[in-house]
């Protein structure tokens, strides 16, 4: 099944299903565990499938000291060697417990995004979303006698 495919479930199915969620998420985790665990701890062979690397780490250098005197070397600026970026607020956060002034002051410039939308539980303590689709569409609705 795609993720463009439509499943068919009317709302009471589709409750229980998502209430299934996390065993199930568990349960395909622990079977992908155990498959690697046979391949490299036990030597097994798992029929038609085969032992990969993962996506690629980040990119860096095995050693920084050679890397660094070889760019000098090469006279490249220091500007052109090294990239100073600002702290993020939770690094600054750690090091500025004792300037709380300073911290508050930086608090208003400060933003964290909403998380991506997931479907939870209704005993879940976070807020519900409101979609546009929970609005009544008025488009086609005549509004003359408001104004």
């Amino acid at each position: 099944m795609s993720m463009h495919n439509e499943i068919k479930l009317t709302p009471e199915a589709l409750a229980a299903c998502l209430e299934r969620l996390a065993m199930i998420k568990q349960w395909v985790e622990a079977v992908a565990e155990e498959g690697l665990r046979r391949v490299t701890s036990d030597g097994e062979s798992v029929p038609r499938h085969k032992l990969v690397h993962g996506k690629k780490g980040a990119r860096k250098f095995e050693d920084k000291v050679e890397a660094e005197k070889m760019l000098k070397a090469a006279r490249l600026k220091v500007d052109e060697m090294y990239s100073r970026t600002l702290m993020t607020p939770t690094m600054l956060e750690k090091k500025l417990k004792k300037r709380v002034k300073l911290w508050n002051k930086l608090l208003p410039l400060i933003v964290q995004p909403d998380g991506k939308p997931s479907l939870a539980h209704e005993t879940d303590k976070r807020a519900a979303v409101v979609t546009e689709a929970a609005f009544e569409d008025v488009t086609e609705q005549d509004f003359g006698d408001l104004i």
